[in-house]
């Protein structure tokens, strides 16, 4: 499920010549998917999970946007579903519980005993008698609030080895919160995003793990005890993602600062400092996933993990790769579905078969529609009495010797595994000698896991002694269970064991659990500068331990440092106390001589809603050095502490105070221009009677901005400013600000004679390197009758040349020889461009190769400063229309000014030679068919809860569809940049572009 309108639906004919609908298909030919169940028998099912009997029980939900006609049952149930016949169907449904609401999640904890997750309460509802149906019922946890949306509230069930519940909350509307445990624990919110949270099986000792999610509905953990969740659905910022989450993690999200998640202080992917990434992207609204462990699948699906994605019809798998102190993963297509299959909940059944709840309908209120499915191996025989091998359960465990329970640990069903582990955690002597044997030398890492875990039911000095055996595994998960496990076992000489491990452990990931549970000033401050570290996991683990800690003299030493990543590190750690001392060192904080503290430091000020640091938050702003981030992040946080103030809302909105910061000659020259960079072009209020002062001023950088501002506006006024600088006399104003100028009267030459003939005059006798940029703005003119004369002429004489210098020369190049090829190059693009009429995606049939040779333009250096006027240019690939780029831009594609210090020169090349090679799913181009026959295609910039949509074309431009016109809407694989855009470029321009994007950091 999903909580906003993020439905970008695949549309697959959903009938067959029989007029039934197809099942969904799967991709590996060794596996099969079969029908448990459909309507009218199941209906609207959310939660499900499987008992060690091969029973499903699954929520059937009657209260999620119940329309007034709805004639099912008056509230939700729990349905247990067995004797399933030859083909799998189950014969048989009854009733476990009922008069519940908004339920979304449900986890069986023993024989009879099942939790169940609502809107607004976590439910343990116990079978005292035997009978198959609830005679009991607690609330373990309930949310008091007054958010009531349906499904934004508590949901996802994960228990870990201990047997301590995880769950989760989702955004609830930013409203406020106080989530109260069975022991009157109570934890307080709102407006943060969503949280998840670990309590004991009965309901007390409540805990906040980790927070910065948007909704996470379900949680999972693996063999090894890592914590995985979906977490859906970013609204304006998708994809959906897969997270890794530790303790103390913050992942970036705030619903405070707005749904779209497009905010400065918000981030989806680890943008901000001490915030996490997600391990991938998902496929739209994520409800469930599970790490595989079982063998009734293919071996490659052992330890994946398996996830449901309810609005692109799927079942996807990620396999896990290391990636620093995390993991990184590709989603691979495992079971695809029409419209009509709508996957929620995911759980693993005692065979090794996986079972889904499918929503079926798009439809958010209730239907009458629903379906339960099994994957699993066609090579597996299935029978009536449904006796397939079960699990090994704590009964049938205490039976078994001791040598068969030691060679079960191995068993590839983890519920085998861990009840072989805990019947010999009972044996006192033997089985503690036969765990301690596993841990030493058993050839399966998640046997020796399971043996470490289950050593702790036998004694704290046993689970130790366990630890550290394991702590010299091989196996990287191994040890860094066994670091959690030591930490536990609370001595001097484990924090020691500790403090080694997290310094010199070979695996970042090692090193991250021991880091995150040092709690000795002792042990930190040999790895607080790790604060800083390059692995957002690590840095997040040291400044959590700094916090939990409260190590304030070691957070003071990277306060104090002279480097401004430890310092940035320091202010991450002092916002983590939440006190007041720890505020009351902001104001120096704000003063720091680096951007980027200021920046974090402005922030902190805005979401604590400081009010009486306002006056240093701007001055932060104006203190030089200034960059992009720190004036964003100064305009978010004016506007929000300005919600408190409505008479300075005008005042500190952004615009007001950029424009404020333009014509405000007394503020440095960078923060000006900065300002104007920041500012829309065409904004009303940018009038050429404040550009001019900037135009005929003596400050560089200003006079750079005012004519890229210009050089954006096509209106006649704009555009004679433009000619009279792009005329100038030697001396009055540089040749690159001359560049920039005949950049803009691209976009008047087509229809000014006076453009027209100065762009000849520069083509025929002004400075060399204008004669290019000349004849590039010339390309929308090309059929005026002048213009492609003159072009023709010069051609001639260009191609007269470059054979000469061939003749003389013998072909070697010099500078004089490639200038001049360029120039031919650059002519025959123009007086090819008629053929490409209005249509960006079509190029020119020019000498530009028709494949580049991509080892030149990884050997050659280009011009950034050229590459820049390539990107912006009106007459050139058009970049600019969709993507931003140092402030100045479209927002259609991604915003690509830090790109060069995350991709390299060879990523950058190929992006721009295959840009359908690897589409980001926030991107990814859909055919849009209208309801009047019309076929458009973009990439959906804007999808509204009333079903409209906002459709940006190839050229940027912003096509507003309503939800009636449109009939479907389909992916494309390919992206909306045309694969073959390099030949709308010169070689020279396209190696110039390279440099460019390549020095944006």
């Amino acid at each position: 499920m999903k909580c906003t309108a993020w439905l970008l639906v695949a549309m697959i004919s959903a009938t067959t010549a029989g007029g039934a609908e197809p099942p969904p298909q799967v991709a590996d030919p060794r596996l099969a998917i079969e029908l448990v169940a459909e309507s009218p028998e199941i209906v609207t099912p959310t939660g499900i999970d499987v008992d060690q009997t091969g029973r499903v029980w699954v929520i059937e939900n009657h209260t999620h946007f119940r329309p007034d006609d709805y004639e099912g049952p008056a509230s939700d149930r729990v349905r247990v579903l067995d004797q399933f016949d030859a083909a799998g169907r189950a014969t048989r449904l009854r009733t476990f519980a009922e008069d519940l609401s908004d339920s979304m999640s449900i986890m069986l904890l023993a024989e009879g005993e099942v939790l169940l997750a609502t809107r607004g309460e976590i439910l343990l509802l116990r079978d005292t008698d035997g009978d198959l149906a609830a005679d009991d019922r607690r609330a373990l946890v309930r949310l008091d609030t007054p958010g009531d949306y349906p499904h934004n509230g508590l949901s996802g069930f994960a228990r870990d080895h201990r047997g301590d519940i995880y769950f989760s909350l989702g955004e609830n509307l930013g409203e406020t919160y106080v989530l109260i445990g069975a022991d009157g624990t109570m934890l307080s919110g709102g407006g943060e995003g969503g949280n998840i949270y670990r309590m004991r099986p009965d309901g007390s000792g409540l805990a906040q793990v980790a927070t910065g999610f948007w909704n996470t509905f379900h949680v999972g953990f693996d063999a090894f005890g890592r914590l995985f969740a979906v977490d859906n659905d970013p609204d304006s910022r998708p994809p959906c993602r897969l997270l890794h989450v530790v303790e103390g993690g913050d992942y970036g999200y705030r619903f405070r600062n707005g749904r779209k998640g497009l905010h400065p202080f918000t981030a989806w992917d680890g943008e901000l400092p001490g915030t996490l990434p997600m391990i991938a992207g998902t496929g739209e609204a994520p409800s469930g996933v599970i790490a595989y462990e079982s063998d009734g699948l293919p071996a490659e699906f052992r330890g994946a993990l398996l996830v449901t994605s309810w609005g692109d019809h799927l079942l996807q798998r990620f396999r896990l790769e290391p990636h620093g102190a995390s993991f990184t993963a590709q989603a691979e297509s495992i079971v695809q579905g029409d419209e009509n299959f709508r996957p929620v909940g995911i759980a693993m059944g005692p065979d090794g078969a996986v079972y889904l709840s499918d929503w079926v309908d798009e439809s958010y209120p209730l239907h009458g529609k629903g379906r339960i499915w099994r994957l699993r191996s066609r090579d597996v025989a299935k029978d009536s009495d449904n006796s397939t091998e079960r699990p090994l359960d704590h009964e049938q465990a205490s039976e078994l010797p001791t040598e068969n329970l030691s060679e079960l640990l191995s068993h590839p069903h983890q519920p085998t595994r861990r009840a072989a582990a805990r019947a010999l955690a009972q044996r006192a002597e033997p089985g503690a000698a036969a765990l301690m044997d596993a841990v030493k030398s058993d050839e399966d890492a998640r046997a020796r896991v399971e043996a470490l875990w289950a050593a702790e039911r036998v004694s704290s000095d046993t689970a130790a002694e366990a630890a550290k055996l394991a702590l010299e595994d091989s196996d990287e998960a191994v040890r860094a269970a066994a670091v959690e496990q030591l930490a536990r076992h609370d001595s001097e000489q484990a924090e020691a064991i500790l403090a080694e491990k997290a310094i010199r452990d070979p695996s970042p990931q090692v090193r991250r659990a021991a880091l995150a549970r040092l709690t000795q000033r002792e042990s930190l401050e040999g790895v607080v500068d790790w604060a800083a570290d390059a692995d957002p996991f690590i840095a997040t683990a040291v400044t959590h331990a700094l916090a939990v800690g409260r190590q304030t003299e070691l957070i003071d030493r990277l306060l104090s440092d002279d480097k401004p990543e430890r310092r940035l590190a320091g202010l991450l750690a002092l916002r983590r106390l939440e006190d007041e001392a720890a505020v009351e060192k902001l104001p120096a904080l704000l003063r720091d001589d680096d951007p980027g503290v200021r920046r974090a430091a402005i922030q902190w000020v805005a979401e604590a809603q400081l009010d009486g640091l306002r006056q240093q938050a701007e001055a932060a702003v104006a203190k030089p050095p200034v960059d992009a981030e720190l004036l964003q992040g100064y305009l978010a946080a004016a506007e929000m502490l300005s919600r408190r103030d409505d008479e300075d809302l005008d005042e500190l909105s952004g615009e007001a105070y950029l424009l404020r910061m333009v014509a405000d000659s007394d503020q440095s020259a960078d923060l000006r221009a900065l300002a104007l960079r920041n500012l829309d072009p065409a904004h009303e209020e940018l009038t050429l009677e404040l550009l001019d002062p900037l135009l005929a001023g003596g400050e560089p950088q200003l006079r750079q901005e005012a004519i890229r501002t210009l050089a954006a506006r096509a209106d006649e006024a704009s555009q004679r400013r433009l000619r009279r600088l792009a005329a100038a006399n030697a001396g009055a104003i540089d040749l690159p600000e001359r560049a920039e100028a005949v950049m803009g009267l691209a976009l008047s030459a087509s229809e000014s004679e006076a453009t027209r003939n100065l762009l000849l005059r520069l083509v025929n006798r002004g400075p060399k390197p204008l004669q290019n940029e000349a004849i590039r703005s010339l390309r929308a003119a090309v059929n005026a009758p002048l213009v492609r004369s003159t072009l023709t002429e010069l051609l001639y004489r260009a191609q007269q040349s470059v054979e000469q210098e061939v003749r003389l020369e013998g072909g070697q190049d010099t500078p004089a020889g490639v200038a001049r090829r360029e120039l031919v190059a650059q002519l025959e693009l123009a007086l090819a461009a008629h053929n490409a009429g209005e249509d960006r995606n079509t190029a020119p049939d020019s000498s530009a190769p028709v494949v580049p040779d991509v080892q030149r333009l990884l050997d050659e250096q280009g011009d950034a400063a050229a590459g820049r006027r390539v990107f912006f240019h009106a007459q050139g690939p058009r970049c600019f229309a969709c993507h931003r780029a140092g402030g100045r831009g479209g927002n259609v594609g991604p915003d690509l000014s830090l790109l060069g210090g995350t991709r390299s020169r060879e990523q950058i090349i190929q992006s721009l030679l295959e840009p359908s090679r690897e589409v980001a799913p926030q991107f990814m181009t859909y055919t849009v068919a209208l309801t009047d026959g019309r076929l458009l295609t973009g990439v959906v910039v804007a999808q509204r809860p009333d079903g409209s949509v906002d459709l940006a074309d190839a050229q940027g431009k912003i096509i507003s569809l309503k939800a009636d016109e449109i009939d479907q809407q389909t992916p494309q694989r390919q992206s909306i940049m045309p694969d073959d855009v390099h030949r709308l470029m010169t070689h020279r321009e396209l190696l110039d572009l390279v440099e460019f994007l390549t020095q944006l950091r």
